[in-house]
Parts: C-alpha cells; structure tokens; sequence
C-alpha cells in the first residue's frame, strides 16, 4: 500500500543485525529511498507500516542508488559461506557475538557488505561482489583501535 502512495521510491538495501542468521530469518530492515524528500523509509518484514523515514547519511547530494534485484546473482548463504572460509583462513580464534549484514550498492555495484563482531572487540568486514562473487575488500581492526584513533585527535 506504501509503495502504491510513493510511486518514485524505490528499494535502496537490506539490513539484518543479530547474533545468529538463519534462512528463516525475520529481522531483516528494507530500506526505501524516497528522492522526492531525500529520506530513506524503512520497513521490518513481515510488518506493514514503515518503522521509521529518516534523513539520508551520505558524502553528496545524489540521490542513493537503486538496488536492482537483477544485479543479484550471489545470494546471502554463498557470501556468508565466502566470508566464513576467509574468517577460518585469517582469523581462526575469533568467535563472532554480533552479525551484520547489509545488502546495497556501493560504488556502483550491489554488494553483501558482512561484519562479525568479536568476544575479543575484533571487527572482520568483508564485501563480497552480489553479481560475481568476488571479494571486494576486506578489513580486520580492533573496536578500541577506533578509541585510540579518538584520544589522538582531542
């Protein structure tokens, strides 16, 4: 009914953040970009009214692109699998407490971008190419490294 009322808006990214993913699955947030009041409309599934319309976070004034669903070739299963052989490969000690996975376009590209957060405060991302597969970056830091990033600019 929303969308039949916001004829322009259109699907901009998906968004679940839990301890633990499973297929089943209804935490997920999709997100609306509206152009016309450049605010994004977030949605939970399952539920029928937006949750909330919030002012757009970004570097520019362009409008945020649209995530077409054709440009979804690698579903989540196949990145989270691609992110967990990294994480045993680089990382085998850290045991994740917090999972984040957002599905959007960066950089002209639709990608899963994954985060574990650890038991040990260790942050693993990878962003994962949604059409190829292909591993776009990857970043493995500490969360009191951004502390000490803070104490030094003060």
């Amino acid at each position: 009914q929303w969308k039949q009322k916001n004829l322009d808006s259109y699907f901009v990214s998906a968004f679940f953040l839990g301890e633990e993913f499973s297929s089943g699955s209804k935490d997920w947030q999709f997100d609306f970009y509206e152009p016309d009041k450049d605010k994004v409309v977030s949605f939970v599934y399952g539920k029928d009214l937006p949750i909330k319309e919030e002012e757009v976070f970004k570097k520019t004034k362009d409008a945020i692109p649209e995530l077409a669903l054709d440009n979804i070739k690698v579903d989540l299963e196949k990145s989270i699998n691609i992110f967990e052989n990294i994480k045993k490969s680089k990382h085998p000690g850290e045991i994740a407490t917090k999972k984040l996975f957002i599905l959007q376009v960066l950089e002209g590209k639709a990608v899963w971008n994954i985060t574990y957060i650890s038991s040990a405060f260790n942050i693993l991302n990878i962003k994962i190419d949604a059409l190829s597969g292909d591993v776009l970056s990857e970043s493995f830091s500490s969360v009191l490294s951004f502390k000490d990033k803070e104490r030094s600019k003060g």
